[in-house]
């Protein structure tokens, strides 16, 4: 009892020092591993990268209902007050003379089995260059593979400051015994198991340093405030331009996808499009594809850049822009919406009998990202109701069906495909 009402007067009482001053910010390498982040019911070993004695602070005040038993080094239980909060706090220290920490190990493995909470640095110590990974000791993996239970792995920035926040982001649960489904392993599959928890958390590092820059996972960004604008003001719009939105698909589906890296596939008919492309989603924050020569109208352009258009300079019909490809790459590994109008260019006609350029199939299949696609049934008009169609997704996964060779005839194929799909919708909607 003492220690809980202990535990409860730090946690209380640093709750507002601890916002105020090191202001973390998270985010997460999917929707799902939003969910598993926070679901510590059964039991788990939080795994991170370790830049600064700060981040245990992190972890403590981010799970703040949940008692973070942290594996620590005796060095920490030499420094004057500390050994009393890591008493309080249920840490288990671990003692550098003893390489195998049998008493630790058997102490953390006791704690997991009544489902509760470990945080481990693997690195043993802090990082001598931040964000490059030191050697990971395999004490997670044992305990992970013993007790079977999930590892979170997460990825701290390390960047303190009192003028900026400190960022990390959490991947899905790792169960080790389902990616390695071995009876007994040895020292070899041990450094398996370990250089691959330490690639997942590289992953989250290239991925969190994709949201930082592309700011996908942002509420509100002045840099692209002319969209933020024309959804804030988007109810005048609405009276003169009458639309419906139909799910021809699953609705809830459509909407967890939402809530991830996704690709919306819609027909082109209107200069406006790109905007009622952007109020029919008005939880994500579109970034939109439009043709470089666009920019050259100097309102336009201005509009287009801050409201976070993506540029694509249309070399050749049978050439791709290179730059554009990885700026959406980069866009969806952040979690980011694109949306991409196939047909590659205004179309009038009201038959959706043009086939589709390559470009949406081939960025589909080379960052599996699944396809929503969205159809209009015809140009919008002043007091003119239009339908707007909502299909259900299109899976790379499911088309490739475990091929992995992804050449010229597949993206070929996969077009044909997508197009048909959109081809389906549209017909239904226009009868």
């Amino acid at each position: 009892m003492m220690k809980f009402l202990a535990r409860a007067f730090i946690k209380v009482t640093g709750f507002i020092p601890f916002w105020l001053i090191l202001k973390p910010k998270t985010y997460y390498s999917s929707y799902k591993a939003k969910q598993e982040a926070h679901d510590l019911k059964e039991g788990a070993l939080i795994v991170s990268n370790h830049t600064r004695i700060f981040d245990y602070y992190v972890f403590v005040f981010k799970h703040f209902m949940h008692v973070v038993h942290t594996m620590v080094a005796d060095i920490v239980y030499k420094i004057k007050g500390l050994t009393l909060l890591n008493k309080i706090m249920g840490n288990i220290k671990i003692d550098s003379l003893d390489p195998s920490n049998y008493v630790a190990i058997q102490q953390a493995k006791q704690l997991l089995l009544k489902n509760k909470t470990i945080l481990i640095f693997p690195e043993g110590r802090l990082e001598d260059k931040k964000g490059e990974l030191m050697e990971f000791k395999p004490s997670a993996i044992l305990l992970a593979w013993e007790t079977n239970k999930p590892i979170i792995p997460y990825y701290i920035n390390g960047k303190y400051s009192f003028f900026s926040r400190v960022h990390l982001i959490a991947g899905e649960k790792i169960y080790l015994r389902k990616i390695f489904p071995l009876e007994e392993v040895n020292e070899a599959d041990i450094n398996k198991m370990v250089n691959y928890v330490k690639d997942k958390i590289y992953a989250l590092k290239h991925q969190l340093e994709m949201m930082e820059k592309h700011k996908t996972q942002d509420i509100f960004n002045p840099r692209l405030f002319v969209m933020d604008f024309a959804k804030l003001f988007s109810p005048p719009w609405r009276l003169f331009f009458w639309s419906k939105l139909k799910y021809l698909g699953d609705k809830k589906e459509i909407k967890r996808l939402l809530k991830d890296q996704v690709l919306i596939a819609s027909n082109h008919i209107g200069l406006f499009d790109p905007i009622t492309l952007a109020l029919s989603f008005f939880s994500r924050r579109l970034r939109i594809v439009a043709q470089e020569e666009l920019w050259n109208k100097k309102f336009l352009g201005f509009a287009m850049h801050h409201s976070g258009v993506i540029k694509y300079h249309r070399v050749s019909m049978n050439k791709f822009d290179i730059k554009f490809v990885i700026e959406v790459k980069e866009i969806l590994e952040a979690r980011g919406v694109v949306g991409i109008y196939p047909q590659g260019h205004i179309i009038n006609d009201e038959a959706f009998n043009k086939p589709l350029m390559g470009g949406l199939a081939m960025i589909s299949l080379v960052t599996k990202t699944p396809i929503i696609p969205f159809l209009m049934d015809s140009q919008y008009r002043a007091f003119k109701k239009t339908i707007f169609a909502i299909g259900n997704p299109i899976y790379p996964e499911s088309f490739l069906n475990g091929q992995t060779n992804i050449d010229n005839q597949t993206v070929e194929r996969y077009n044909d495909y997508v197009y048909n799909h959109m081809k389906q919708i549209y017909d239904a909607i226009r009868k």
